[in-house]
Protein backbone atom coordinates (compact mmCIF):
# COMPACT_ATOMS: atom_id res chain seq x y z
CA UNK A 1 0.00 0.00 0.00
CA UNK A 2 2.56 2.63 0.49
CA UNK A 3 4.33 1.64 -2.90
CA UNK A 4 0.91 2.49 -4.41
CA UNK A 5 0.37 5.44 -2.21
CA UNK A 6 3.86 6.97 -2.96
CA UNK A 7 4.29 6.16 -6.53
CA UNK A 8 0.82 7.87 -6.98
CA UNK A 9 2.50 11.21 -4.84
CA UNK A 10 5.21 11.26 -6.96
CA UNK A 11 3.41 10.64 -10.38
CA UNK A 12 1.49 14.59 -9.91
CA UNK A 13 4.75 15.81 -8.65
CA UNK A 14 4.65 15.88 -5.04
CA UNK A 15 7.86 15.28 -3.02
CA UNK A 16 7.48 12.70 -0.69
CA UNK A 17 9.97 12.44 2.92
CA UNK A 18 10.07 8.90 4.26
CA UNK A 19 11.24 8.68 7.66
CA UNK A 20 13.23 5.46 8.73
CA UNK A 21 12.71 6.14 12.44
CA UNK A 22 15.66 4.11 13.83
CA UNK A 23 16.23 6.28 17.00
CA UNK A 24 12.37 6.02 18.29
CA UNK A 25 12.46 2.07 17.19
CA UNK A 26 15.14 2.42 20.01
CA UNK A 27 13.03 4.40 22.44
CA UNK A 28 9.97 1.90 21.58
CA UNK A 29 12.10 -0.84 22.57
CA UNK A 30 11.80 -2.58 18.93
CA UNK A 31 14.54 -5.11 18.41
CA UNK A 32 15.02 -5.47 21.93
CA UNK A 33 16.17 -1.82 21.67
CA UNK A 34 19.74 -2.38 19.68
CA UNK A 35 20.14 0.16 17.03
CA UNK A 36 22.07 -2.10 14.48
CA UNK A 37 19.45 -4.58 14.57
CA UNK A 38 16.89 -2.22 13.96
CA UNK A 39 18.74 0.09 11.13
CA UNK A 40 19.50 -3.68 9.23
CA UNK A 41 15.41 -3.74 9.63
CA UNK A 42 15.26 -0.44 8.13
CA UNK A 43 17.74 -0.76 4.96
CA UNK A 44 15.10 -4.55 4.37
CA UNK A 45 12.45 -2.32 4.52
CA UNK A 46 13.98 -0.23 1.86
CA UNK A 47 15.13 -2.77 -0.07
CA UNK A 48 11.26 -4.33 0.16
CA UNK A 49 9.82 -0.47 -1.11
CA UNK A 50 12.31 -1.13 -4.22
CA UNK A 51 11.24 -4.47 -5.25
CA UNK A 52 7.86 -3.36 -5.00
CA UNK A 53 8.10 -1.17 -7.30
CA UNK A 54 8.38 2.14 -5.55
CA UNK A 55 10.13 4.76 -7.59
CA UNK A 56 12.38 5.85 -5.08
CA UNK A 57 15.48 6.90 -8.26
CA UNK A 58 13.06 9.51 -9.44
CA UNK A 59 14.08 12.31 -7.33
CA UNK A 60 10.74 12.68 -5.82
CA UNK A 61 11.44 10.48 -3.02
CA UNK A 62 13.60 11.17 -0.41
CA UNK A 63 14.49 8.58 2.32
CA UNK A 64 15.82 10.07 5.70
CA UNK A 65 17.24 7.95 8.70
CA UNK A 66 16.29 10.18 11.95
CA UNK A 67 19.34 9.69 13.62
CA UNK A 68 21.41 11.02 10.63
CA UNK A 69 18.98 13.61 10.03
CA UNK A 70 18.76 14.71 13.97
CA UNK A 71 22.44 14.35 14.41
CA UNK A 72 23.49 16.85 11.55
CA UNK A 73 21.09 19.35 12.71
CA UNK A 74 20.74 19.66 16.21
CA UNK A 75 20.40 23.02 16.57
CA UNK A 76 16.71 22.88 14.77
CA UNK A 77 15.50 19.71 16.30
CA UNK A 78 16.46 19.71 19.91
CA UNK A 79 14.90 23.00 20.57
CA UNK A 80 11.55 21.60 18.87
CA UNK A 81 11.70 18.95 21.29
CA UNK A 82 12.34 20.80 24.21
CA UNK A 83 9.36 23.26 23.96
CA UNK A 84 7.11 21.10 23.25
CA UNK A 85 7.83 19.22 26.42
CA UNK A 86 7.59 21.98 28.31
CA UNK A 87 4.80 23.75 26.66
CA UNK A 88 2.70 20.52 27.04
CA UNK A 89 0.97 18.87 30.26
CA UNK A 90 2.46 15.27 30.44
CA UNK A 91 -1.40 13.86 30.35
CA UNK A 92 -2.03 15.22 27.41
CA UNK A 93 1.58 13.79 25.82
CA UNK A 94 0.64 10.57 27.56
CA UNK A 95 -2.83 10.59 25.82
CA UNK A 96 -0.87 10.07 22.62
CA UNK A 97 0.81 7.32 23.70
CA UNK A 98 -1.56 4.86 20.61
CA UNK A 99 1.06 5.94 18.33
CA UNK A 100 3.73 3.73 19.73
CA UNK A 101 0.96 0.81 20.10
CA UNK A 102 0.77 1.59 24.18
CA UNK A 103 -1.99 2.20 25.90
CA UNK A 104 -2.35 5.07 28.81
CA UNK A 105 -2.42 2.21 31.44
CA UNK A 106 0.60 0.48 30.50
CA UNK A 107 4.16 1.12 32.26
CA UNK A 108 5.36 3.99 30.33
CA UNK A 109 9.78 4.26 30.61
CA UNK A 110 11.40 7.97 30.18
CA UNK A 111 11.67 6.72 26.85
CA UNK A 112 8.85 6.62 25.88
CA UNK A 113 7.94 9.72 26.67
CA UNK A 114 10.72 11.28 25.07
CA UNK A 115 9.82 9.29 21.93
CA UNK A 116 6.31 10.88 22.00
CA UNK A 117 7.58 14.73 22.43
CA UNK A 118 10.04 13.99 19.42
CA UNK A 119 7.28 12.70 17.07
CA UNK A 120 5.15 16.04 17.54
CA UNK A 121 8.88 17.69 16.78
CA UNK A 122 9.33 15.35 13.93
CA UNK A 123 6.45 17.33 11.97
CA UNK A 124 8.20 20.61 12.03
CA UNK A 125 11.67 19.65 11.37
CA UNK A 126 10.97 17.87 8.66
CA UNK A 127 8.86 20.86 7.37
CA UNK A 128 6.37 18.34 5.78
CA UNK A 129 2.64 20.05 4.66
CA UNK A 130 0.95 16.35 4.97
CA UNK A 131 1.00 14.97 8.54
CA UNK A 132 0.21 11.19 8.38
CA UNK A 133 -1.45 10.49 11.63
CA UNK A 134 -2.03 7.43 12.94
CA UNK A 135 -4.13 8.66 16.06
CA UNK A 136 -6.76 11.26 16.80
CA UNK A 137 -5.33 12.20 19.64
CA UNK A 138 -1.92 12.77 18.35
CA UNK A 139 -3.16 14.99 15.69
CA UNK A 140 -4.69 17.48 17.91
CA UNK A 141 -1.68 17.25 19.93
CA UNK A 142 0.22 18.12 16.74
CA UNK A 143 -2.10 20.86 15.59
CA UNK A 144 -2.37 22.41 18.89
CA UNK A 145 1.22 22.89 18.72
CA UNK A 146 1.09 24.06 15.20
CA UNK A 147 -1.20 27.01 15.87
CA UNK A 148 -0.25 27.98 18.96
CA UNK A 149 3.47 28.48 17.54
CA UNK A 150 1.84 30.07 14.18
CA UNK A 151 3.02 26.96 12.22
CA UNK A 152 0.44 25.53 9.31
CA UNK A 153 0.19 22.17 8.72
CA UNK A 154 -2.27 20.20 7.05
CA UNK A 155 -3.32 16.67 7.72
CA UNK A 156 -4.07 13.50 5.62
CA UNK A 157 -4.88 10.56 8.55
CA UNK A 158 -3.58 6.52 7.59
CA UNK A 159 -2.97 3.97 9.84
CA UNK A 160 -5.70 2.79 11.51
CA UNK A 161 -8.20 5.89 10.60
CA UNK A 162 -9.39 6.63 7.77
CA UNK A 163 -9.62 9.57 6.21
CA UNK A 164 -13.97 10.93 6.51
CA UNK A 165 -15.20 14.52 6.48
CA UNK A 166 -16.53 13.44 10.24
CA UNK A 167 -12.82 13.20 11.07
CA UNK A 168 -12.17 16.44 9.71
CA UNK A 169 -15.59 18.28 11.12
CA UNK A 170 -14.72 16.84 14.51
CA UNK A 171 -11.15 17.95 14.53
CA UNK A 172 -11.82 21.34 13.13
CA UNK A 173 -14.60 21.54 15.78
CA UNK A 174 -11.97 20.71 18.65
CA UNK A 175 -9.51 23.19 17.63
CA UNK A 176 -12.24 26.28 17.33
CA UNK A 177 -13.66 25.47 20.81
Amino acid sequence: MKTINVNKLTSVGCKVKIWIADWFAQLNDKMDGEIDKIQTVGSYLIEVWKAAGMNIEGGNVEILWSSEEIMSRPHEYWPIVMDIAWRNKLSRIIRCCQIMGRKEEDKLTCGHIFYLCMQFADIFFLNVCFLLCFGYVFCLGTFHFGFENNLNLFIETGGHMSVSHDFGSQLLRRLCC
